[in-house]
């Protein structure tokens, strides 16, 4: 079962963000890796407010569109969460 804690979160900015419940505000972190000179992209989808990663996938790009893909994978397994 779910806590219903409120809290307030110090972001990476400096601020201040109100986070009440899990899965209500994703982050999505994008790292490279070189692999035998071949770079290969590292994307996570983390959960602000347990710092849960959510879902994470090893791209060989990293378009647009391949962030897109790892996000919807994300929302499939938790459906109805993740404001990015």
């Amino acid at each position: 079962m779910l806590r219903q804690v409120s809290s307030y979160k110090v972001a990476a900015d400096g601020f201040l963000r109100y986070v009440a419940i899990p899965h209500q505000h994703w982050h999505i972190d994008v790292s490279y890796l070189n692999v035998c000179a071949t770079f290969y992209y590292l994307c996570s989808i983390l959960d602000g407010y347990i710092r849960f990663l959510v879902h994470w996938d090893l791209r060989e790009q990293m378009t647009e569109a391949d962030i897109e893909i790892v996000l919807e994978r994300a929302k499939e397994q938790y459906p109805g969460s993740g404001r990015v």
